[in-house]
């Protein structure tokens, strides 16, 4: 009956994850995560703990900088653009063969080609930059 009403009385969402044990007697306490701080909320306050980014959310943060990289090995079968030449978003820009296997790659965003580093039938490894575009600002 007392731990309903702690239960009821308690500061924080959901229910406890974890029960510790202090000098005798349990202490419920909730863990959630908003952005980058960990939040303990215990029924007599709250601590933040700044939680480091990993390499997943890092890569979320980063800005597109107009290079468009290759995301796996393998051989340039076609390119399908030319320097100078204005790109929608999803525009396929080649296509590479790993593995018996054709892989379209598109653009990420509207923009111009301005370099264009790879040729056809050129082996290229995971990572080699293969264009570099010019992004629009008026994207909509």
């Amino acid at each position: 009956m007392k731990n309903e009403k702690r239960n009821k009385n308690r500061k924080g969402p959901g229910t406890p994850l974890k029960v510790i044990n202090m000098n005798g007697r349990y202490i419920p306490f909730v863990i959630q995560k908003k952005g980058t701080l960990l939040y303990i909320y215990f029924p007599f306050g709250t601590t933040e703990i700044p939680v480091e980014k990993t390499k997943e959310t890092e890569k979320k943060e980063q800005k597109f900088d107009g290079r468009i990289k290759a995301p796996l090995s393998g051989k340039i079968i076609k390119i399908n653009v030319k320097r100078d030449e204005k790109v929608e978003k999803d525009t396929p820009l080649c296509v590479i063969e790993a593995m018996k296997m054709q892989n379209e790659i598109t653009s990420p965003v509207k923009g111009i080609i301005k370099e264009i580093s790879i040729n056809e039938g050129k082996i290229i490894s995971k990572g080699d930059i293969l264009f570099r575009i010019e992004i629009e600002n008026n994207e909509e």
